[in-house]
């Protein structure tokens, strides 16, 4: 991302990134669409055409799809050869002779499917991004197959899906075998280099193959782990045993005819929905969920049919008898999964983007799964479970959710997310995307050395925009053809908060020239209001490009911290306390210690010998002053440490300022969680 934020800054020389921010900043004001609307024909409407840059960006996030589809229908060849079907095409016209199942399979479909292989592959070229979805099933011939589809959105923003494969595949099914298949089918398709995405299931062999592919982003299925998150609820002994309850009482309704009988009957007489009860099957999602409600909407029904003369007693009822108590439970469990239900419906959606929802959905079963005193102790139980087991697979694209959803106008207002900050950061990166998307594909306003910007953000070769003419050149004009301060400073290496930083300064100075002229100037004081205005536009526009910086170092820091367990084993001497007497060093200035506290070392005393040798060594060769490590000479205490931690066994090689920031990190979070408990 560093590059990116490097290439916002290099396009405020441009015009178009003034298109650019015009854009953001209307399309944040844009009223946001109500759920349940369609985000692509919004796009296809109103969104490509005010916004072009950001649409670009869109299609990309869009594409990629939450769940995994699945096939409705195939009809196999001996259908030509079935009586009925054969009488139907005479009815419908009798002069046409359906063909041998041969001619279909030797002839007509193989033709067929050449022929639409070429338009699907036509249509994926021109797409922005493919997508596909893989996933393994085993046929009642238990043969075994592999589906493969892509999803794409078209230049016209319709959502499209072909399934590219369904092939037997017998080899074993693991993460090598299946991440050659996929390259295989990238080649074949001509879609590598439509930097594909990858869904599939939570199988791990599917997580291999992904990263053997090098498909990026991968998600994971969101149906499917909702799916896997409520079935571990649900595994609780006093849940199962409830279960096992109602599936006997729904087995018996559903084998005895006439115990389904005086239940119609019951269902009648109550004015109660005439509906058939439901048994759960575990390879459908939310069939649990659905036997419970319904054995909850027809509760008064089955209760009086249960007692019913009409019904033989001794044929188990007696054992399965649902009390009080159960029903209670039953009720609580709806209330509980209920939102899973609607979340894998909408999340099960074909014809519109569901990436994009994905981090709302998110935050609402976050928020409904939390923890409540007034929840019974099962109910507890079951959502901490669901929540070890939902919330922690989704964090490494936790930035590609939400990103996708800033770019559906369904979600654009984050309203889900707490942190402002966190909102202006991810369209601090949308950005950074969109101005390196548009250098890429379409290359407007490319730079050439020495010229000036045209009407259209390009430059010309003599140096001078189009239509110029003998006026003065506006504000506007002058602030196109030279670069801003800002890149300047960008360019000389200077970091987003230095030049925000150097920015304020400057502001500052032209306000105390413009309260305060020299005598003989010649610079008005319109002239320096002007220049101030401007200065603050580049300082507002700053704002979130610190944001970003701010977030990339912090993220950077993090990847250098130290695990726990070689930390400990590094300095457990610091980190348990000794028997014999030591001495205790109090850090006397840092910016640490400003932050955290005042910071103290204890040294046994055979360290204590050796401080005090380094001291007198040190004195020798670094100029006298109060403080043990001294700034002159810094570099030569890294190569040390390092000796001294590969000496040790440990992995890396960790600075002095690593170590540092682990050991803040770490008293920071603790701090944090002390808190909260």
């Amino acid at each position: 991302m560093g590059d990116l934020f490097s290439q916002v800054y290099q396009q405020q020389t441009r015009a178009a990134a003034y298109d650019l921010h015009g854009e953001l900043v209307q399309y944040e004001r844009e009223p946001q669409l109500p759920p349940d609307a369609d985000p692509l024909l919004w796009w296809k409407s109103t969104g490509s055409a005010r916004y072009p840059y950001i649409a670009q960006v869109a299609k990309k996030y869009l594409t990629v799809p939450g769940t995994s589809p699945y096939c409705k229908s195939i009809q196999p060849y001996s259908i030509t050869a079935n009586e009925g079907f054969k009488y139907l095409l005479e009815v419908l016209e009798p002069r046409y002779s359906i063909p041998d199942r041969k001619v279909f399979s030797d002839k007509l479909v193989p033709a067929l499917y050449e022929k639409v292989k070429m338009d699907v592959v036509d249509s994926m070229s021109r797409a922005q991004r493919v997508s596909i979805t893989v996933d393994g099933w085993t046929s009642c011939a238990t043969d075994s197959y592999i589906t493969v589809t892509a999803h794409y959105v078209t230049e016209e923003w319709d959502l499209q899906s072909h399934v590219l494969q369904t092939r037997v595949f017998n080899a074993s099914h693991t993460g090598a075998n299946l991440a050659a298949l996929l390259q295989n089918v990238l080649r074949e398709w001509n879609i590598t280099d439509k930097n594909p995405a990858l869904v599939t299931d939570n199988a791990r062999n599917m997580v291999v193959a992904g990263a053997g592919a090098d498909l990026t982003p991968h998600v994971r299925c969101v149906a499917h782990t909702l799916n896997l998150a409520s079935q571990k609820a649900l595994k609780m002994d006093r849940v199962s045993e409830l279960l096992v309850k109602v599936r006997k009482v729904v087995t018996y309704f559903h084998k005895s005819p006439q115990a389904a009988e005086v239940l119609r009957e019951i269902q009648s007489q109550l004015h109660l929905p005439n509906h058939k009860l439901i048994h759960d099957v575990c390879t459908r999602w939310n069939s649990s969920v659905d036997m419970l409600e319904r054995f909850w909407e027809q509760q008064p029904a089955l209760l009086n049919a249960m007692l019913s003369r009409r019904i033989r007693r001794g044929e188990g009822l007696a054992a399965t008898a649902v009390n009080e108590d159960d029903m209670r439970l039953i009720q609580e469990i709806i209330k509980l999964m209920s939102p899973v239900k609607v979340a894998t419906t909408l999340l099960s959606e074909e014809k519109s983007p569901t990436i994009s929802m994905i981090a709302p959905i998110q935050a609402k079963l976050h928020k409904h799964f939390s923890e409540d005193n007034t929840d019974m102790p099962i109910i507890a139980e079951m959502k901490r479970r669901f929540r070890q087991d939902f919330f922690d697979r989704y964090v490494e694209l936790q930035e590609l959710l939400n990103s996708a959803s800033a770019l559906d106008p369904r979600f654009k207002d984050l309203t889900f997310l707490d942190d402002v900050d966190s909102r202006d950061l991810i369209f601090v990166k949308i950005t950074a995307e969109v101005v390196k998307m548009n250098e890429k594909m379409k290359g407007i306003g490319a730079l050439d050395e020495g010229g000036a910007l045209d009407d259209g953000g390009a430059l010309d070769e003599g140096g001078a925009a189009e239509g110029g003419g003998d006026r003065s050149p506006s504000i506007e004009e002058r602030r196109d053809s030279h670069p801003y301060y800002p890149a300047v400073l960008r360019k000389a290496g200077l970091a987003p908060t230095t030049i925000i930083l150097y920015m304020g300064q400057a502001i500052s100075f032209i306000e105390y020239f413009r309260a305060t002229p020299p005598k003989h100037s010649r610079i008005t004081s319109g002239q320096t209001v002007v220049v101030i205005r401007e200065l603050r536009k580049l300082h507002k526009d700053l704002n979130r490009t610190v944001l970003g910086h701010q977030a990339l170092v912090k993220q950077a820091k993090g990847k250098k911290l130290v695990p726990r367990e070689d930390l400990a084993s590094a300095i457990k001497n610091l980190l348990t306390r000794s028997k014999e007497t030591g001495y205790l060093i109090n850090v006397m200035e840092h910016k640490t210690v400003r932050k955290f506290g005042p910071a103290q070392l204890y040294l046994e005393a055979e360290e204590y010998r050796w401080f005090r040798t380094w001291l007198r060594l040190r004195n020798r060769t670094v100029p006298t002053n109060p403080y043990f490590f001294s700034s002159l000479g810094r570099e030569g205490h890294h190569p040390i440490l390092s000796m001294a931690w590969v000496e040790m066994g440990l992995k890396g090689t960790p600075s002095l300022v690593d170590i540092r920031t682990t050991v803040s990190t770490y008293c920071t979070l603790t701090s944090r969680k002390a808190r909260s408990l």
